[in-house]
């Protein structure tokens, strides 16, 4: 009785925990699906790295989705075959995601570098590429910065996006681009370890329910 009891408990917190993952997994996707659309829409062909970082988390949503699906599947009906094809992936999601959380600490100190050149590029490029116009155009309104250093990058002439009425923004926008990316990324490191760490638990969770369905304590 006081085994039934346990494993009732366990199935009950496994179904949980995967309703969550199972709602984090269709947030990713919707998160995505709006900011692909917007970078298609607006950046077009000029940041495809951000394109590929947005269908990586797509893609990341869909798994976590699935994977939410089917751990609560297999924890209603008892099935064996669900409950350990969930653990194995569940096992190689974490470990990914853990990778995928140190190569983002490791590359973090890259990222001025890499946000400098990018932008010194596109600001050589403002007047001749209509998408570059564009997408410059909207960084330095939004984040109220001109150039890539300074807006000595346009030479006398910046453009109207660098002035809030009359007054000219002084900072360049690798600076402010840097610290929004570190903080964004900050973020997603979090993110990411604290998923891993909730699907360790969803792990656990499952292999006492599997280990309980084979002594026969679920009956």
């Amino acid at each position: 009785m006081g085994l039934s009891c346990g494993y009732r408990c366990l199935q009950i917190l496994l179904i949980i925990f995967n309703i969550g993952v199972f709602i984090c997994g269709i947030g990713l996707i919707g998160a995505g699906a709006y900011a692909l659309s917007s970078v298609v829409n607006h950046w077009k062909e000029v940041e495809r790295p951000l394109q590929y970082l947005i269908i990586f988390v797509i893609v990341l949503g869909c798994i976590i989705f699935l994977l939410g699906a089917l751990g609560m599947c297999g924890a209603c009906t008892k099935n064996v075959c669900l409950l350990t094809t969930y653990c194995i992936l569940l096992v190689i999601l974490i470990i990914a995601q853990i990778a995928a959380g140190i190569i983002a600490i490791m590359h973090k100190p890259k990222i001025k570098h890499e946000i400098s050149d990018a932008l010194s590029s596109l600001v050589k490029r403002f007047n001749t590429d209509e998408n570059v116009n564009i997408v410059l155009n909207e960084i330095q309104h939004k984040l109220r910065c001109c150039g890539a250093k300074s807006h000595s990058d346009y030479g006398n002439k910046p453009p109207r996006s660098c002035y809030d009425g009359e007054v000219l923004f002084g900072e360049g926008c690798v600076q402010r681009l840097s610290e929004l990316a570190k903080k964004n990324m900050n973020a997603i490191i979090v993110c990411v370890f604290v998923f891993a760490f909730l699907q360790a638990i969803c792990l656990i969770f499952a292999i006492c329910v599997l280990m309980a369905i084979k002594r026969g304590d679920d009956d």
